[in-house]
């Protein structure tokens, strides 16, 4: 399994240990570009000549990054909240392409050794999607707006005010839980203390209420008919 980072890493194997498939324990590599360089890796996968191609299956998983304006002050937590932000916000994610890294490791891609596991937006948006729930009162009722509150306690006071002002017993539309999941991911501490606060959470609390988003289920079962 291939990952761009360190937070990356540490979090496929939490997740996989999650859902009792460890991929340690089935001896897969996760292997940490430090990057997004994965197409020099790809390449080894796909020579021509049997003799110097890798015969590995192997998951390549990461971010489509669509809508990169998204890091603007203007998209910041406390901008989405008060303004009208939110919306422009939600719009260039759904209305954007992934980014040309992604669509150019589709167009490489040559053999069925090979699978692409990509995150609309990010990683941690991701994983904030899979845990809002049909309502708000369920959503502020489940193991990880808990966690934010217990890590971010400033940012999650701001959207709680925020979330008061909602029906809480409404099923939430689609759009409705992106704008939520989007508000979440914004109070998300860094990338790689969001990473080893929640794989640290989730090793000493192993709450079954915790949503793995489906991409990085199907990188993990990927391997599965291989070994």
């Amino acid at each position: 399994m291939l990952v761009e980072g360190i937070s990356e890493a540490l979090l496929m194997e939490c997740f996989a240990n999650h859902i009792g498939k460890s991929l340690t324990r089935r001896q897969i590599e996760i292997l940490n570009l430090e990057g997004t360089a994965f197409t020099q890796f790809l390449l080894l996968f796909m020579a021509n000549n049997e003799k110097f191609r890798l015969p590995f299956q192997i998951a390549i998983v990461t971010d489509g990054d669509q809508f990169t304006d998204s890091k603007k002050k203007e998209f910041s937590l406390d901008s989405i909240l008060t303004g009208t932000s939110l919306n422009t916000l939600r719009d260039g994610i759904l209305n954007a392409c992934e980014c040309t890294r992604v669509s150019n490791l589709r167009a490489l891609k040559k053999n069925d050794s090979i699978e692409i596991f990509t995150a609309q937006k990010t990683l941690e948006y991701q994983i904030c999607k899979a845990n809002v729930y049909s309502t708000i009162r369920e959503t502020r009722s489940k193991w990880f707006y808990k966690f934010l509150e217990r890590v971010v306690p400033d940012k999650m006071q701001k959207i709680a005010l925020f979330l008061d002002q909602k029906e809480q017993d409404h099923i939430l539309s689609g759009t409705e839980k992106m704008d939520v999941a989007l508000i979440l991911w914004k109070a998300c501490p860094s990338k790689s203390e969001f990473a080893q606060e929640l794989a640290s959470s989730l090793e000493c609390e192993n709450s079954q209420e915790f949503n793995i988003p489906e991409y990085i289920k199907s990188a993990i079962t990927l391997f599965e008919n291989t070994i």
